[in-house]
Order: C-alpha cells, then structure tokens, then sequence
C-alpha cells in the first residue's frame, strides 16, 4: 500500500464547504494575529502619556521596548512550547491558542500599569505563537492538493494583514468620533478578543487531521473515520504507514530547504516589525506623517496585502 493511495481522497477532494469552514476557522485567528501584533504600534505613545511616561522619562524608551517587544517573546516560547505539543495532537490544542489571546487581549483595557500591560501583552504573544504554528499547520494538512497553496497564502499572509489593517480603520473612526486618547487605546487593544473569541468553538469541533492521525499517530480506524466524514469515501490503511523517523532524519534531509525558509523569515520580521511596530511612532514623524494609523496603513496596503494575492495564481503549479 502506497502512502499516496490513502490520502488520495483528501488530496483529490474538490473545493467544498468544508474547506470554506476551515479557512474561515484558522483565518480569523490569524487575523486576530495581525490585529494584536500591530495594535500596540498606533496607541504606544497615548499609552505613555496615559501612565505619565514622558520622552524626558528615564524610563521612556524601557517602556517603549518593552511595551512593544514583550509579545514576541511570549510568541518565540508560544510557538516552541505549541511546536512540541502539536505533536501530541493538532485538535489538542487548537482553541487553545485564541482563548490565550482572548484572554490577553481583552486585559489589555484594564492594564493599570507599564509593567502590567507588559506582562499581559506577553500572554497575548504566547498566544500568537502557538496560532503562528498550529493554523498553518492544521490549514495545509485539511487541505486539498490543488488549493492547499492557495489556501495557506489566503488564511495566514492576507488575513494578517486584514488583522492590521483594521486596527488601523477602527483607530481612524475613534479618532473622527473625538474619543479621548485615554479611553482609545484601551478601546483598541481591547478589541482584538473579539476575533479572536470568534473562533474558539469552532477550533474545538475541528476534527483531528487526518495526517497526523495516521502518519504520527498510527491510528488507522480514526484516520479512516476523518477521511469518511470529509470526503465521504471510505479508505483503508496499514499502521505500517506511520512515520517511524525522528526529527533529525528531516534535519538531514530538507536542511538546506529549512535554513532558507529560517532566513527569509527572519530578514521579513526584521525589516516588516521594524515598520509595523516603530514606524507609525517614530519614522512616520520624521518623514512628515503625524497620523500613525496612516502609516500603519501604508505597509500592508503597498506590499503584504499586494504580495499574497499576487502569488495566488502561482501556488498551484
């Protein structure tokens, strides 16, 4: 028995409903991704000045990195801890991640302090690492071989983007409506439980995937039970199928494919959080742009939204 033979149906399956599901399920967590990464960019200066930090502060630019730079921690230790636990299970642990960042973010508006609105942005981070591992991961192994490509660029690159995007929107409509700067930036950052709280349901009713149940788990009878219940076929498989191979045989194997894929990302987050994160504060006023939700706009409008729909036609071939 071919391991392409049993996954056959799954991957010649048409673009159906349940793929719709599937998008809608790992996307909106994504887009909360976005949205709460990019939030704090366009109230960091409101929320200094709320908490009487001054440029003159001794503490103003600790505050201003931390503020900023304690999310990526908790999403760097969020997505190795969620790496390991998706092993243990895909379905485990998927809903676990937005309530993380549900939690997280709806604290956020009642930060008292610096340092607590610090400590608090670092479980939204966990949060976000864990979505940063496990959505792309659930999207590609529910996916059909056609639109898997396409799939994955749609429901992590542009709904990020979508998540930033509104921030930006949302601080534009405050700002029309004269909401104090007080009361805003806890509005914003607040805001992003509400995506994120969209889609805890639905990542506990999604059904384990079928690779992993086959593949790392070597359960055959609730492999065959998923393809049934997706695709409607019936299969049969042998737990001989299961991959027996440690994560070094990989290492060896796609070393160089990993190392490329390491440091394309790495010089993409350093030079597109650089933005995101200091620009609507920093740059933007240097180049004449005291709006910072302006700036925020420019970056996924001129280039990450743009780039992801114009590799869709590619990701087939």
């Amino acid at each position: 028995m071919k391991l392409g033979d049993v996954f056959k149906p799954l991957d010649d399956k048409k673009f159906s409903m349940f793929h719709v599901k599937s998008l809608f399920t790992t996307g909106m967590g994504v887009f909360s991704d976005g949205y709460l990464l990019s939030s704090i960019s366009l109230v960091l200066l409101f929320v200094l000045t709320d908490f009487g930090i001054s440029k003159s502060s001794p503490s103003y630019d600790f505050w201003l990195g931390a503020l900023s730079g304690t999310v990526f921690i908790g999403a760097a230790l969020g997505a190795i801890l969620f790496g390991v636990l998706a092993n243990k299970g895909r379905k485990t642990f998927y809903g676990v991640d937005v309530m993380l960042m549900t939690v997280g973010a709806a604290l956020q508006a009642f930060a008292t302090s610096p340092a607590e609105l610090a400590a608090i942005r670092f479980l939204v981070g966990i949060g976000t690492g864990a979505d940063y591992v496990l959505s792309p991961l659930i999207m590609a192994e529910h996916s059909n071989a056609k639109d898997r490509g396409k799939l994955i660029a749609i429901g992590f690159g542009l709904m990020w983007s979508l998540g930033a995007v509104t921030a930006s929107l949302e601080f534009l409509g405050l700002e029309a409506l004269s909401v104090p700067h007080s009361l805003m930036w806890r509005i914003i950052l607040g805001a992003g439980a509400i995506p994120a709280a969209s889609v805890i349901y639905l990542r506990r009713k999604v059904p384990e995937t079928s690779r992993f149940l086959l593949r790392i788990k070597g359960d055959v009878n609730k492999f065959e039970t998923v393809v049934k219940q997706i695709t409607g076929e019936n299969v049969k498989a042998d737990s001989n199928l299961a991959d027996r191979n440690g994560i070094l045989t990989y290492f060896g194997k796609f070393g160089k494919i990993f190392l490329m894929a390491c440091v394309l990302w790495f010089l993409f987050d350093l030079t597109g959080y650089a933005n995101g994160l200091f620009g609507p504060t920093l740059i933007a006023r240097s180049i004449g742009i005291y709006n910072p939700a302006v700036f925020s706009l420019i970056y996924p409008l001129s280039s990450v939204s743009p780039a992801s729909l114009s590799e869709y036609p590619q990701l087939t071939r």
